[in-house]
């Protein structure tokens, strides 16, 4: 296996996995994944040029959210009816009126929403600034764009780094994943600059000047979610291998430092211009009751850091053993869909299950020596440890963090001893990155013999067979939930809440 070259099994799987999620971008009603309507109306302000809350974006984007019954379909999947779609592609749009309704998500930062909104904007106003049906086509249009974006990263990872190509295809093959990747959000994004990061942490021909292209993939990573600062210190894994070759250089340990350092900076700036000239109503904010519960929950944890302790050991027991999706239940990194409501038959689980194990054996026995990436020596392991070190406190933060915003903000559980709105989506980035590290690590470095290697395939077209049929599930139990109706077989969804 060399660097480039896949294999038909591997190429199969890969294109296999890109037509399903395709498939997913049409079997979602729109917006009926996890915010994706504020990330709708930010992606419009963005493509329009705007980059902070409360800014224009063109009217007919937030019509549109009504005229698909986005709010009443959430609460009720058996509410949506294809009418709706065929209604859509009927509306015709005439002109671009401007409204500054927002989202949730207007203070994200702008990389993640310009491939998704142009292609939306091109394809719902044309040159001419009307088509009929524009807003559905652009809808659909924009989880193409994301799908796509997402899926060079995952085909950038596999052919630079032949060695995890099992894993890289497993994580581009879980449901989940998918849903997040098509979805009209950040996680395209992100997990396509995880790959970026990886490729030049663990690439061929390790030099200074990838150092800060880490940081700055980092620092746009934290732009969106601050929890991820820590991930500059992947860097450390390319300043090991620099420093094996070259010993002490300056332009090293200035480099490795921009890596660890630029995240931080990037997210204090581009905070630090949200803000700039905001005039924060006083009144208004005595009436954030969000933001109080928010205080509150800091406060308590201020005063008792001990419970912090309790707070990561419940996760843990959750993680494993519940099956509650907004508790971090395992079942979750695989598939919590919709607004993480919902999931497809256990057994689709236990063959995800089957897969992920086949294609960690896989790249662990059967990866090609690799002459420019060696074993590591003692202090490449120190330096992967300290990786994974970095990668653990994301996985902490992302906890607190959600213990505070919506155990405590939104649902007032002030001082609880359990974290409430942990989703499995929020493990993904900790998962790729892990596992790459933990195949360099470990993973076997000799050639196979002629006869061991003609089973390779054979177990790589199993695998990937495991995960198209976990998909097929996992679009059953999609189109089930809102087009359960239109199935005689099928009883209606029930309501979400």
């Amino acid at each position: 296996m060399v660097r480039g070259a896949m294999s038909w099994p591997h190429r199969l799987w890969f294109g296999a996995i890109f037509v399903v999620g395709i498939f997913y971008c049409l079997a979602f009603p729109p917006f009926q994944t996890n915010d994706e309507d504020a990330h709708w109306l930010h992606m419009w302000s963005v493509v329009y040029g705007h980059l902070r809350c409360e800014t224009p974006k063109p009217l007919s984007a937030t019509q549109f959210l009504t005229f698909v019954h986005q709010k009443e379909v959430r609460e009720d999947p058996a509410y949506f009816r294809v009418q709706y779609l065929r209604d859509a592609a009927r509306w015709s749009l005439t002109g671009e009126p401007m409204t500054t309704v927002d989202g949730t998500a207007c203070r994200y930062p702008p990389m993640a929403y310009v491939l998704p909104g142009g292609v939306a904007r091109l394809v719902a106003f044309g040159r001419h600034g009307e088509r009929r049906g524009g807003m559905l086509y652009a809808a659909w249009a924009a989880r193409l764009a994301n799908w796509v974006f997402m899926s060079l990263g995952i085909l950038l990872l596999c052919w630079q780094l032949p060695w995890c190509r099992n894993v890289a295809l497993f994580f581009y093959s879980i449901p989940e994943a998918i849903q997040q990747g098509m979805a009209i959000n950040n996680d395209s994004f992100l997990v396509a600059m995880t790959a970026v990061v990886l490729v030049l942490a663990f690439g061929r021909r390790p030099a200074a000047w990838k150092l800060p292209i880490i940081g700055l993939c980092v620092g746009m990573m934290t732009m969106i979610k601050p929890v991820y600062a820590p991930l500059g210190a992947v860097g450390v894994i390319l300043w090991e291998r620099l420093y094996a070759l070259h010993r002490w250089r300056w332009r090293d340990l200035a480099a490795g430092a921009a890596a660890v350092l630029v995240p931080f900076a990037m997210q204090s700036l581009w905070t630090h211009w949200l803000n700039y000239g905001v005039v924060v109503d006083p009144a208004r904010v005595q009436l954030d009751y969000g933001r109080a519960r928010a205080t509150a929950q800091l406060e308590f944890l201020s005063r008792h850091h001990s419970i912090v302790f309790p707070l990561m050991w419940h996760q843990l027991r959750d993680f494993f053993f519940s099956d509650d999706l907004m508790k971090g239940s395992w079942i979750s990194v695989f598939g919590a869909f919709g607004w993480s409501m919902f999931t497809m038959d256990r057994w689709a689980y236990d063959l995800l299950l089957v897969a992920a194990a086949l294609a960690l054996t896989l790249d662990i026995v059967a990866a090609a020596p690799s002459p420019d990436l060696p074993a590591p020596t003692r202090r490449g392991i120190v330096a992967l440890v300290l990786a994974a070190g970095a990668v653990e406190v994301t996985v902490v933060g992302v906890i607190l963090g959600m213990y505070v915003y919506f155990s405590g903000a939104f649902l007032n559980r002030i001082g609880a001893n359990e974290v409430i709105g942990v989703q499995g989506r929020y493990h993904h980035i900790a998962i790729l990155l892990w596992a790459a590290m933990l195949l360099h690590g470990v993973r076997r470095r000799r050639e196979w013999s002629a006869s061991a290697r003609t089973l390779l395939p054979a177990i790589v077209t199993l695998t990937l067979f495991l995960c198209v049929l976990a998909n097929v599930e996992a679009l059953h139990a999609i189109l089930g939930r809102f087009y359960g109706s239109y199935f005689a077989t099928h009883e209606a969804a029930p309501r979400h809440y």
